[in-house]
């Protein structure tokens, strides 16, 4: 290539090179160019003449060619300033916040930013979320290479408003229950609910529960607030009885004509429940206990409806009247003596003892009364038996003895060696001697025939020994008022005891039945009880709740009567567990102790009458 020809093509390349270079450069960067210049050296030719011409360069000239260097590049940052930071709040809780930062001069920037609450970002555009309403201050710092600013911008977040609030209930309840109330918001955030139930109290959450005290429809309010705004909705709570439950009618019986018959309504479960009877005779009345006459023999269908705000329930029992069982009464002429106990004699007639009169006291079938004043004062004769030598022995519960008295009114007394020991209950043992409870001593007593006592201490203090009766074992078995159990001590005076399932039952008196188990009065619960001869299973019977049964007897039938002191009432229960009643002539009449009498009839005590009474065809 000549000379002329190199230089085009060098220059070609320049201006490629120069028409390429501004689009391949970076921005704002800054470029020096440096340009060379090929140097080419001029060849000379010397030609010399010979005969045969040869051309011969004297000199050849070989063109140098220096590299051209690549251009390099030097970044240089541009300084920072102009920053500015700003974000899109005021942003609700639970809402992403953007951030922006932007600068009037600089290049080959850095942003790192603090968003006021802990959280760190990097970036010219972020976003965060906060956790908590309130102000913050978010700072944004820029740099480069030759210089950094900060900036800040103040950022709000705000609850979100509350919408959709709703309130609910779990009613209708029963009254008494728990009623749960629970509120709702469809947004909303930081949420305060408080409630007013409608009745006077209040409460607060999104969740509450509360009980009322009366039946009725109550609104319960709820005010949900938070810091952008407030909402109010109620709920409407229908408080409702205790519907009506195991409702059952029953009668007294027999039910005797020209006499009051006792209606009892119960049921298993139910408040504020309306008793209403139809006696099917034509004749009505009202309340969970009533009572009724018939005048006429027949067979009768009592409807007894039962009614509360929750339900209606009817029951139905069959009412068949029958002719007058007579009860008579006859005064005792010492007044106010409170008769107290009562047995059968040896010759055929009852006898009683007067607490409070000081006498024991013989009556025959036809009524005929003759009393024999004890030889001490004060004595208060209690319990009486026949014992093995044909006399009436009995306690004397101030005096502190055993008496003893004939047919004939003869009386010996023998003292207690406990002293203040309350001698309460007595009956003959089969080893012939006469055993009695010391409900003051703790004790429980033996006396021979001739007098000789013996004691024998009950392990548990204060039992309160009462009622005394002979068991099918041969022992004899007793009540413990206060202890609240039935002891039984051999005749050699090994002594056990058996609590009663109801606590605080008070038993009274005691005997044993037909069935040979032993049958007892529960005097405060209410109740008849009965034990099985070894002890281990008792079964209770209720009551009235007002009856306070007192004496219990046996019958020839096989069945047992008992007293009922409070209810005045007489009562008979069989073996079975049927349970009949024969209301007193007279209320107030206080029948204690019971003794199925040599006539057929069923003589008892009225203690707080003064009176003998019998049960009787």
């Amino acid at each position: 290539m000549n000379s002329t020809k190199r230089i085009v093509v060098v220059f070609a390349i320049f201006l490629l090179g120069s028409a390429f270079l501004p689009f391949l450069a970076l921005p704002n960067e800054r470029f020096e160019w440096q340009h060379y210049t090929a140097a080419y050296d001029t060849p000379t030719s010397t030609p010399t003449a010979t005969s045969t011409p040869t051309r011969t360069p004297t000199a050849t000239a070989t063109p140098t060619k220096t590299k051209t260097p690549t251009p390099t590049a030097t970044p240089t940052s541009v300084p920072i300033s102009g920053l500015a930071a700003t974000n899109s709040s005021p942003t609700l809780l639970g809402v992403f916040t953007v951030f922006t930062a932007t600068v009037t001069t600089g290049t080959n920037i850095v942003y790192h930013w603090s968003f006021g609450d802990g959280g760190l970002g990097t970036g010219a555009s972020v976003i965060h979320t906060y956790a908590a309403i309130g102000a913050y201050t978010a700072i944004v710092t820029a740099t480069n290479s030759v210089s950094n600013a900060s900036a800040t911008t103040p950022v709000t977040i705000t609850d979100a408003p509350i919408s959709g609030l709703t309130a609910s209930n779990s009613g209708p309840t029963v009254l008494g229950d728990v009623t749960a109330f629970t509120a709702a918001v469809s947004f909303g955030t930081n949420v305060n609910y408080e409630w007013n139930f409608g009745d006077g109290a209040t409460g607060n959450g999104a969740a509450v529960s509360h009980i009322y005290a009366a039946l009725g429809k109550y609104t319960a309010v709820v005010a949900a607030t938070n810091s952008a705004n407030s909402a109010t909705t109620a709920t409407v709570v229908d408080v409702t009885d205790v519907p009506i439950a195991g409702l059952s009618a029953a009668y007294s019986t027999p039910a005797v004509v020209g006499t009051f018959t006792v209606f009892t309504a119960t049921i298993t479960s139910g408040t504020n429940v309306i008793f209403h009877w139809d006696f099917g005779d034509g004749v009505t009345g009202s309340g969970a206990v009533t009572v009724h006459d018939y005048v006429s023999i027949g067979a009768f269908t009592a409807t007894l409806t039962a009614t509360n705000t929750a339900n209606t329930v009817l029951a139905t029992t069959i009412v068949t009247t029958t002719h007058a069982i007579a009860f008579t009464e006859f005064a005792i002429p010492t007044a106010k003596s409170q008769p107290r106990d009562i047995t059968v004699g040896p010759d055929g007639a009852l006898w009683f003892t007067e607490q409070a009169g000081n006498k024991i006291a013989q009556m025959t079938t036809d009524g005929v009364i003759t009393e024999y004043t004890l030889p001490n004062p004060a004595s208060a004769p209690g319990r009486l038996t026949l014992g093995p030598d044909g006399a009436l022995w009995f306690t004397e519960n101030v005096g502190n003895r055993i008496g003893r008295i004939t047919t004939d009114g003869v009386i010996t007394e023998y003292d207690v060696p406990t002293a203040a020991s309350a001698p309460s209950g007595i009956t003959l043992g089969i080893d012939g001697a006469l055993w009695f409870t010391e409900n003051a001593g703790n004790k429980i007593g033996q006396i021979t025939t001739g007098g000789i006592i013996i004691e024998y201490a009950l392990p548990n203090a204060a039992s309160g020994p009462a009622g005394i009766t002979v068991g099918p074992d041969g022992a004899l078995w007793f009540t413990e008022n206060a202890g609240n159990r039935i002891g039984r001590i051999t005749i050699f005076g090994v002594i056990r005891e058996f609590t009663i399932p109801t606590s605080g039952s008070g038993p009274v008196g005691i005997v044993m039945g037909i069935d040979r188990a032993l049958w007892f009065t529960e005097n405060l619960a209410n109740q008849i009880g009965w034990l099985s001869s070894d002890g281990s299973l008792f079964i209770e019977y209720p009551l009235l709740s007002y009856a306070s049964p007192a004496g219990i007897t046996t019958s020839p039938d096989g069945a047992l009567w008992f007293t009922q002191y409070k209810a005045d009432m007489i009562g008979k229960i069989t073996t079975f567990g049927a349970i009949t009643q024969y209301p007193l002539p007279v209320l107030g009449s206080g029948p204690s102790a019971i003794v199925f009498g040599p006539d057929g009839a069923f003589w008892f005590t009225e203690q707080a009458t003064g009176k003998i009474g019998r049960l009787g065809k």
